[in-house]
Formats: structure tokens, C-alpha cells, sequence
């Protein structure tokens, strides 16, 4: 930046920022002393003010109540809304999610049925060796027994 651009940018801020910020102290200080003065000694006066600054007061916290209520009320719509439409979505998830489930089973008793064979044939064969060998186990005791 140049000399002549940097004196010209501070003459706006002192301008435009410092002189409105000052005056606005200086009327804030001045409206609290003569609030303070004219209340001395005289009651109605200061109720009447008090009831002033009270009005001022409550237009900000009037105007944060009144946007939270509008933003209640459309949440509360918006939940209404949302509360007609989900539940058919939600069926839509949940068969997608059963059939799902169908595919994964179907996938694994696939993947499972050559084991589950092999297990299966290779008891069956134990059961039928055990039980020929009981069998003629049995045999050789009823020889024995008699002889």
C-alpha cells in the first residue's frame, strides 16, 4: 500500500468505526447517569423508566422465544412428516434386509452341504463297522456261552 491510500484507510476507520463506537458509549453513559439523576427522590419517575428499560430488555429475549417457537413448530412438522412416511420405507429396508438374510443362508448351507455329506457318509460307515462288530462280538460270546 501506498502513504496517501494507508492515511486515507485510517481516516475511514476513525470515521466509520471509532466516531459511531465512542458516541454510542458516550449516549449509553449519559442515558444511565440521567436515569440515575431524575430517579433520586422521586419514585414514579423511576418506576417509569425501569418499566422503559424493561420493555427494551424483553424485545430481544421476545423476539429468541419467538424464533425458537417457530423452529419447534417446524420440527414438530417435520417429525409429523417424517412419522407418516417411514414406517413404509422402513418395510422396504427390512424385506431388502430378509432377503438378504435368505441369500446369505441359502450361500452357506451351499457352501456347507459337500461337508455335511462327507460327515454324514463317514458316521453312517462308523455306525454300520460298530455295529457289525457288535454283531459278531455278540456271536462270539453266544459260541463261547454255550460250548
Amino acid at each position: 500500500m501506498s502513504v496517501p491510500n494507508e492515511s486515507k484507510h485510517a481516516s475511514q476507520v476513525f470515521w466509520q468505526v471509532w466516531t459511531p463506537l465512542v458516541l454510542a458509549i458516550v449516549a449509553m453513559i449519559a442515558l444511565a447517569v440521567f436515569s440515575v439523576l431524575a430517579s433520586q427522590g422521586n419514585f414514579d419517575v423511576s418506576l417509569k423508566w425501569a418499566n422503559i428499560s424493561f420493555v427494551f430488555l424483553s424485545i430481544p429475549v421476545i423476539g429468541a422465544g419467538l424464533i425458537s417457537l417457530a423452529l419447534l413448530a417446524g420440527i414438530i412438522y417435520g417429525v409429523g412428516r417424517l412419522a407418516a412416511w417411514l414406517p413404509g420405507f422402513m418395510e422396504t429396508v427390512q424385506n431388502i434386509f430378509i432377503l438378504v438374510q435368505d441369500r446369505v443362508h441359502q450361500a452357506a448351507d451351499t457352501g456347507a452341504r459337500p461337508i455335511l455329506f462327507v460327515r454324514s457318509t463317514w458316521a453312517g460307515g462308523q455306525q454300520l463297522f460298530h455295529g457289525l462288530k457288535r454283531d459278531t462280538d455278540q456271536a462270539q460270546q453266544n459260541k463261547t456261552g454255550r460250548s
